[in-house]
Formats: structure tokens, C-alpha cells, sequence
């Protein structure tokens, strides 16, 4: 299987550990490298989902920057920042950054990600209404 096929599927939850049972099918008990590659993957599809243009750290806190289009509820944003004693601030050129709980790698990720579905902007239902969007009157 080609790497972009792993990718693809990597990004459905319900096939990520039929993708890692396959690996340790094939080559027996795999590495942390690799275990540290799955959370990349997994990392890489909710900063795609949530438009996150960069991530970095530095300094003991967590830099995002978001493009214009992210799918973030700004609302949200402001009530993180302006919470008394908050970890999250906003910089002039956008970026969130915030302390982490935790310097571990895997539960720094996992904040990561439970922080963008926490301020993200569900979709708009698509669905049709039952409230006419105009008058058949007219």
C-alpha cells in the first residue's frame, strides 16, 4: 500500500488501528518512532481539518496560526483568552498560544486536539428547513 493510500485511510477513525494491526501483521512489534509517526498522522488531519496554517513550540508553550478561513468560532477564542488566570493568549499577528497541561508528547498532542474541537464552528447543516426561505405569495 502507497503512502498517500495510508494517509487517506489514516484520517477515518474506525480504520487507524486496522492500518497499525496490518503494520504488526507484517513486521512484527514496531518501534516508538513509529508509534510517534501514527500520532503525526493523526496530529496532521485535525490541523488540516481546523485550517491550522502552523504549529510550534518554543519556550514551554503551544503557537497555532490559523488561517483566514479556519472553521474556529472567534467567540470561543475571546472566551479562552479573557478567562481570569488563562493559559491562552492572542497575538497581533493572530496566533493563539497557550501552556500546555503536560510536556509529554502524546498528551500534548491530544490538548491540541481536544482545543480545536473545543473552538471550532460546527458546519452548517445543509439539510432543507421546514421555514421557506421565500414567499410563494408574491
Amino acid at each position: 500500500m502507497a503512502r498517500q493510500d495510508y494517509e487517506e485511510q489514516y484520517t477515518h477513525p474506525e480504520l487507524r488501528e486496522e492500518i497499525k494491526e496490518e503494520i504488526r501483521d507484517r513486521f512484527g512489534p514496531y518501534a516508538a518512532a513509529v508509534e510517534n509517526l501514527f500520532l503525526v498522522m493523526s496530529l496532521r488531519r485535525v490541523l488540516k481539518e481546523f485550517l491550522v496554517q502552523q504549529i510550534s513550540v518554543s519556550d514551554g508553550r503551544v503557537f497555532l496560526l490559523f488561517h483566514p478561513q479556519s472553521p474556529v468560532k472567534i467567540e470561543k477564542l475571546l472566551e479562552l483568552i479573557n478567562k481570569p488566570k488563562s493559559r491562552f493568549r492572542l497575538a497581533p499577528d493572530g496566533r493563539l498560544s497557550f501552556s500546555p497541561k503536560n510536556q509529554e508528547w502524546e498528551i500534548l498532542l491530544s490538548e491540541v486536539e481536544e482545543l480545536l474541537y473545543s473552538i471550532h464552528e460546527p458546519a452548517v447543516s445543509m439539510a432543507p428547513s421546514s421555514v421557506p426561505l421565500h414567499d410563494s405569495a408574491m
